[in-house]
């Protein structure tokens, strides 16, 4: 049931993470998933209640404490403590536990479409009594205070006395985990009571935090309906208790109604503020809280759903993440989304820049109003960032902090924290896509401008100008393993875009509305000169680029490093922030998370696709993805470039890291970032959406494992929906004015009741030379065979087989290899080698002439330019202009790609990417035609249709397979394509 997370066993070791993964919340107040009755005796449980931004001030601890560094931090606290219901049975009084006795039968539901939990058990007690017991609890998403516990009691065998016994608990620590810094290693206990009590039948726990002096009340109130009962209310020390009893005759129903109060948002006594909400509920049910909770939740899922047809298990993962988000974002304007969310202690309760990069784009795209809350925080922390800069010694701008609660920084580890500066651009960058996709004119004016403002001022303070270009010293990207560096690509990236539209704003709002611009003029203090710096400083930007390699160095120093030894890392030294000294990692080329690879997927236009191409393929192989930020990250760039196996692939990892516990660590709380990265996976890797100056588009491209994708989207005051199939895409426009975007490529304009249909077709054949085209793979054969026998290396056309689709130098080596003879020749006398055999290879094809073209080649060509195919040869020949050439075939084909203009061969997908890449169209669109196994896992790599020619049984991964050229008919190809594609 792609609707509800189940679970069905009781199993000691998944209790913590099934207390993340059944976490309650509604943006304020969010409880983990722990049992009424509790546990037994001995098995841990972190039992969490937390308000979002209640938190304590924790004095920070230092052997050496130097200048900038934070004197405390912010702690989210574990609040006062209300689910507990202990349950006893008959004048012995049995206490009910899952731990004792017998159960009969186990089922917990987190239904996601209805926005509670509950467990259904029936158990059998020590001495025999039988019961269903079913739990269900409920945070109110319409009033934030409200979390409320139901309990039905069913007698099955057993008729007499029942006592429950419901508390409201100030006695409350936090988790404390050792050796790991996700986790805090101190300051479990934080919150004290300083009142107890009950008033008008309900009890109160009051309690205040030890350092921020901020107060929170627990407010409980309980009932059962229909039947006659005894109720004792009572209070001491640290706890208030509501002690119930009855006989048990029929099915009862008990029901606890707790309300929490705390003085950041409420004002005055705040034991009659909850009092007085209580009294809201007196003539309520729990099933009327279930059904406005439900019109809450299918409101929500009107916009923010997703369905995958193909596939339950991502289905399931992708709601729940979504669903996760919405019961964790802070919805006023002391808070904000927390790393874990609402579900669990983990980074302390703190925000990062994973809201505006991860998370934000979600809402923004769903629910825009709470991206809007959520920039807003960040606006009401504008005065602390200008005076953390200040701190910091800058004479201007705003520093956003790494970590924080209320706009301190909480991050006592400067390389890793502080230095991160490109937070202030993630902000920015935030406000700048929530124009983009709003449109909100008003939102600019008081809030966006200003922001952008005081971030470009930063950039302006922080960095310099060096030989003619902007440069940015000592600072940290994304990647924590590489740390306090020079001109991180990242960085200097976000700072260009961070500038430049901070002129953009300035200019906008001045051309639109003059009296606006001259208020903010006035009240930021600027000045014409100021602003035309932040334009010239953009323009001079410097962002790293390597001749050699074609890629973005991550900074000025990073490929200047050793390459970590991945090969003998043992699996279990992962993440090796747990194994391995900060300096140890700074030492090497490995990353914890895309850095470079993100600013890729921010900033497309920055680079080239050759260049986000190479250096994804660069970094790949060096990116550990230790940070659940990463795989989504990947996953997203896989689908730009073509690499759609590895884009599913990632995606996989990210939709479900939390329900599968890939990290080893939800216990801690669930991976917020990453699931906002699963939404982004699909509607930025997938659909290809993106949204610019220019406006919007898509460029979908669905997963062969789907059938159909479908999803909505708010955009500038229209709600669109999007269904991705195989052989075609719609769109279409639920609501708004119409409006033009781009859609595969084409320009379209959208509207009311007309869909858009836009269905798959071919625009390009990429063909193989060797084997396909002509049969130079015999003359490969004989020069090579000459070769061999002068080696007196045994040589056949069996073995040949293995040669075919790989390079020069690669088959070289497999021939020595086969001869026991690689250890004789040095590496210049191996390129002789090559280049010898070459040479009787270029003498064998000048006698090629078009004769010499395999039967049916010449007649598929004639189709492909008769029906307007594009035409691409991708061969591994370093010759293949010159055979193409004595083919009389040179000006046929649009784009001929081989193996002097790639970096890695087939089954590398490099080259049919080039190919498509050249030719300006989208993979989904192309066919390759191959005749090596090699050749077919490229094709298939680069997401292309592929089509085999030769043996069934050598073509695994082909879509259609001839046996012999003539055989490679156009109609039947195409036939093909358009039904298996």
């Amino acid at each position: 049931m792609t609707w509800t997370l189940s679970n069905h066993s009781l199993s000691q070791e998944d209790l913590l993470n099934l207390e993340s993964l059944f976490a309650l919340g509604n943006g304020y107040l969010g409880v983990r998933g722990n049992f009424e009755e509790g546990y037994l005796d001995g098995l841990t449980s972190i039992r969490g209640t937390y308000q979002n931004a209640f938190h304590d001030l924790v004095e920070i601890p230092y052997g050496e404490k130097l200048y900038g560094f934070p004197d405390t931090e912010q702690k989210l606290l574990n609040s006062i403590d209300a689910q507990t219901v202990r349950i006893f049975l008959g004048e012995e009084e049995e206490p009910f536990s899952l731990f004792a006795g017998d159960i009969l039968s186990y089922e917990r539901l987190l239904h996601l479409d209805q926005g509670f939990s509950e467990r259904i058990i029936h158990w059998r007690s020590p001495a025999g009594k039988e019961v269903r017991l079913h739990f269900r609890r409920c945070i109110s998403f319409t009033t934030r205070e409200l979390f409320a516990i139901d309990i039905k009691i069913e007698p099955i065998n057993f008729f007499g006395a029942v006592k429950i016994v419901s508390t409201v608990n100030g006695d409350v620590s936090n988790y404390v985990g050792l050796n790991d810094p996700r986790v805090s290693s101190d300051h479990g206990k934080r919150l004290r009571v300083s009142q107890t009590g009950m008033k008008d039948e309900m009890i109160f726990v009051l309690a205040e935090t030890v350092a921020s002096k901020l107060k929170t009340v627990c407010v409980s109130q309980h009932c059962i309906k229909n039947i006659d009962y005894n109720c004792d209310l009572t209070h001491a020390g640290s706890h208030s208790e509501c002690t119930m009893t009855f006989q048990l005759t029929k099915p009862v129903q008990f029901t606890k109604w707790n309300i929490y109060v705390d003085t950041l948002r409420h004002e005055g006594n705040l034991i009659e503020k909850g009092i007085e909400l209580q009294r809201t509920f007196e003539t309520k049910t729990f099933d009327d809280l279930l059904a406005i909770q439900k019109q809450y939740v299918t409101n929500f899922w009107e916009m923010a759903n997703i369905t995958i047809d193909g596939d339950d298990a991502l289905q399931e993962g992708i709601r729940f993440n979504l669903y996760q988000l919405l019961q964790s974002v802070g919805r006023d304007e002391y808070s904000n989304i927390a790393a874990k969310g609402l579900t669990g202690e983990g980074y302390g309760g703190h925000y990062f820049w994973d809201t505006e990069i991860y998370m934000i784009p979600v809402f923004l795209l769903t629910k825009p109003e709470m991206a809007k809350r959520l920039l807003i925080y960040r606006y009401k922390k504008l005065e602390a960032a200008r005076s953390r800069a200040k701190e910091m010694g800058h004479k201007q701008g705003a520093l956003f902090p790494w970590r924080t609660i209320s706009g301190a920084e909480c991050s006592s580890y400067f390389p890793s924290g502080s230095a991160q500066y490109h937070i202030s651009g993630d902000i920015a960058y935030s406000y700048i896509q929530y124009f983009l996709a709003t449109g909100d004119w008003p939102f600019l004016k008081q809030y966006g401008a200003e922001m952008l403002v005081e971030t470009a001022r930063l950039w302006i303070d922080v960095g310099h100008y060096h030989d003619e270009k902007f440069k940015i010293d000592a600072v940290t990207g994304p990647d924590e393993y590489t740390c306090v560096i020079n001109n991180n690509y990242y960085t200097n990236a976000i700072a260009k875009y961070n500038l430049l539209w901070a002129y953009k704003a300035c200019k906008l709002i001045k051309d639109k509305d003059s009296e606006a611009f001259l208020k903010i003029f006035s009240h930021l203090a600027l000045s014409d000169d100021e602003i035309i710096d932040w334009k010239k400083a953009g323009e001079a930007m410097y962002l790293p680029y390597d001749e050699k390699l074609k890629i973005n160095p991550q900074d000025d120093t990073f490929l200047q490093k050793a390459v970590w030894d991945f090969d003998n890392t043992p699996t279990e030294n992962y993440p090796l922030l747990l194994h391995y000294h900060p300096l140890t990692l700074y030492r090497y080329q490995v990353c914890k998370q895309a850095d470079t690879v993100l600013a890729h997927f921010l900033l497309e236009d920055e680079q080239d696709f050759d260049t986000i191409k190479n250096s994804y393929d660069y970094y790949e192989k060096i990116t550990t993805h230790d940070s659940s930020l990463s795989s989504c990250i990947f996953s997203i760039m896989a689908s730009k470039i073509g690499y759609h196996e590895k884009a599913y692939d990632y995606f996989i990892e990210t939709a479900r890291l939390d329900l599968d516990n890939t990290h080893g660590n939800t216990k801690d709380g669930l991976h917020m970032a990453n699931m906002g990265g699963a939404w982004m996976a699909i509607v930025f890797g997938f659909a290809g959406l993106r949204i610019k100056e220019t406006g919007l588009s898509l460029e979908p491209i669905i997963p062969k494992q789907w059938q159909r994708l479908t999803f909505r989207l708010q955009y500038q005051n229209r709600k669109l929906e999007v269904i991705m199939e195989q052989h075609q895409v719609q769109l279409t426009l639920l609501d708004g004015e119409a409006l033009s975007l781009k859609l595969c490529g084409q320009e379209v304009f959208l509207q009311m009741e007309q869909p858009i249909f836009i269905k798959k077709q071919l625009q390009a054949i990429i063909f193989d030379l060797d084997g396909v085209i002509t049969n130079t793979a015999e003359f490969h054969y004989q020069a090579w065979k000459q070769l061999a026998d002068k080696l007196n290396i045994p040589f056949n056309r069996e073995f040949n087989e293995e040669l075919k689709g790989i390079s020069r130098m690669e088959s070289l080596e497999k021939i020595l290899i086969h001869g026991n003879r690689q250890n004789d020749f040095s590496n210049s006398e191996k390129m002789m080698l090559a280049a010898e055999k070459n040479q009787q290879y270029i003498k064998l094809i000048e006698e090629l002439t078009p004769a010499d073209i395999l039967p049916g080649i010449k007649q598929l060509i004639r189709d492909c330019k008769k029906n307007k195919i594009m035409l691409a040869l991708a061969s591994a020949s370093k010759n293949a202009g010159t055979v193409m050439k004595a083919l009389e075939l040179e000006n046929d084909f649009d784009v001929v790609v081989d193996a002097k203009t790639i970096q890695n061969g087939k089954p590398d997908p490099e080259i049919f990417l080039t190919a498509a890449n050249l030719l300006n169209v989208e993979v989904s669109s192309c066919i390759g035609i191959e005749d090596a196994a090699a050749g077919i896992k490229a094709i298939k790599a680069a997401g292309m249709y592929a089509v085999g020619v030769g043996k069934k049984e050598t073509f695994e991964k082909a879509d259609y397979v001839v046996e012999k050229n003539d055989e490679l008919v156009f109609e039947e190809i195409i036939k093909h394509y358009y039904a298996n594609a």
